[in-house]
């Protein structure tokens, strides 16, 4: 146990060397690009005082969630002097060190005691969203970081890592570093969000392609993937390049440096020349898929588009039964997304698609329901963007029918990259369906005309009906008591003529 008087003389050291560089810290949580007694210099650490870090991924929605809470708490951590400090690592930006803790899957929180020789996996609770699930999230996050942050032994030394900790958040606030970090896509302008970009579904094809194992010891998953992009992908350049990969070199824990080399053409692959460039975001660039923030959108829009891309292209492609796009997608999202709370509400809203049988057509829709019903449960979640709020998608009260011609026309090859919201009455590319012509929305129009008039149609003559048989008999409900007395004076006076 270190002294008080050396957790203030290491503290010291380290202010010295922080002042030479910009720490970022926001709401209490030190941006860390090491751990903090792994990196050289050591400038960050609070030397003999427990520390909690949270390995994330920014674009992954757990973690979109959990923001707002684990905030909120390093910040009241702070405020109540507790003796840990709180800091956070980016897996998008530094894996090599999220790897090297065992941090495959997001969110991920550990702690560390004063000595660094033992740590803890926190329980992190999953979000189902809505305002009472992250209070629940957040009272159960509180309960797991009191409990680790806790130094055995007196008073003193509790106090003293306290005040170093105090210390450090306001020599960086003095620095100007404490607080939101300037938003990088502030001053660029996103393609159109109602669009489909061939560089959207290559990005994400590219992040699931070279995603690192989490679950499962069968490479089935991502080889499956790279077999049905091959057939189903909307671009046949990318296709034909997809075909000489082997899926082979994609199999492991992590794809190998030829696979990583191989998968970089989906990186290069260029905007519309109408388009501007895109939004970096993190790890990849996004177009239509670009967020007003970079927490929003990116990544989770690009595998939802890849994902109806290649059940369109279902449609058309030789996929057998081995390579069912919904069979595929279960099978790589259970073994390779790292987003853990994301995984466990697609493999647990999918159940049904593991007994397979789906046609062509019943995937399109399958998928399209299940993403409708996903939008529905997010709808105000903090992870929504607000410029871009969740609803049903293309639009609510839409026929199966409908909705695969929609489909098709939005996500074929040939729609990508040029469709903005395409007509939903217009001929199709895809073979197999039937010209749709503008009878389509004529014959909507009709059934709404007809809704329209039918009420009137039925409400007027039974009006007239009504009034008609009002005037008719209205004397029986009006004049009761008074036919009754008449009828019974006229039968007395027949019974006394009878006994006179």
């Amino acid at each position: 146990m270190r002294s008080p008087f050396g957790i203030v003389g290491g503290l010291l050291t380290a202010l010295c060397f922080a002042a030479a560089r910009g720490v970022r810290v926001e709401n209490g949580v030190v941006e860390l690009e090491a751990l903090p007694w792994e990196a050289e210099p050591a400038d960050l650490d609070v030397p003999g005082c427990p520390w909690i870090v949270e390995f994330y991924h920014p674009e992954c929605g757990g973690c979109r969630a959990l923001a707002g809470p684990f905030h909120r708490l390093a910040k009241r951590a702070l405020s109540e002097e507790l003796p840990c400090a709180i800091g956070s690592v980016n897996c998008a930006e530094q894996p090599d060190v999220c790897a090297a803790h065992g941090a495959v899957e997001f969110p991920f929180v550990k702690a560390w005691g004063p000595d660094r020789s033992e740590s803890t996996v926190l329980r992190v609770p999953d979000s189902e969203g809505g305002p009472e699930d992250t209070k629940l999230v957040q009272t159960e996050l509180w309960d797991e970081i009191q409990r680790v942050c806790v130094i055995q032994g007196p008073e003193v030394a509790r106090s003293a890592c306290s005040a170093a900790i105090r210390a450090k958040h306001t020599a960086w606030a003095r620095q100007g570093t404490d607080g939101t970090a300037a938003n990088p896509l502030q001053n660029s302008q996103p393609a159109n969000p109602d669009a489909v970009y061939l560089q959207d579904l290559a990005a994400a094809l590219h992040f699931a392609l070279s995603a690192t194992r989490v679950a499962g010891a069968s490479d089935a998953g991502k080889a499956d993937l790279l077999r049905l992009a091959s057939r189903a992908f909307p671009s046949a350049r990318i296709r034909d390049e997809l075909q000489r990969i082997s899926p082979d070199s994609l199999s492991g824990d992590q794809p190998s440096p030829a696979a990583a080399q191989s998968l970089a053409f989906l990186l290069s692959v260029d905007p519309p020349a109408s388009r501007s460039p895109g939004r970096k975001q993190y790890a990849y660039t996004w177009l239509g898929c670009a967020g007003s923030a970079p927490q929003y959108r990116g990544l989770p829009c690009g595998l939802w588009q890849l994902f109806h891309a290649l059940t369109v292209g279902c449609l058309t492609a030789a996929c057998d039964a081995e390579l069912a796009p919904l069979r595929v997608m279960r099978g790589w999202v259970d073994e390779w997304f790292n987003c853990r709370t994301c995984r466990r509400h697609f493999m647990g809203g999918t159940s049904s698609w593991a007994a397979g049988g789906h046609s062509p057509a019943d995937a399109v829709v399958a998928l399209w329901e299940f993403h409708n019903k996903v939008n529905n449960r997010l709808r105000g979640d903090p992870t929504e963007d607000p410029t871009r709020p969740k609803g049903w998608f293309p639009e609510a009260r839409m026929s199966e029918d409908r909705a695969v011609r929609y489909l098709v026309d939005f996500y074929s090859e040939g729609a990508v990259e040029t469709v903005e919201r395409p007509d939903r009455g217009g001929p199709l590319r895809v073979a197999g369906y039937e010209e749709v012509s503008r009878a389509d929305e004529r014959l909507d129009k009709e059934k709404a005309d007809l809704l329209t008039v039918l009420p009137l149609v039925i409400i007027f003559p039974a009006a007239v009906l009504a009034s008609q048989a009002w005037k008719r008999y209205r004397f029986l409900l009006l004049r009761p008591g008074k036919r009754l007395r008449s009828k019974s004076r006229t039968d007395l006076d027949d019974v006394f003529s009878q006994i006179v």
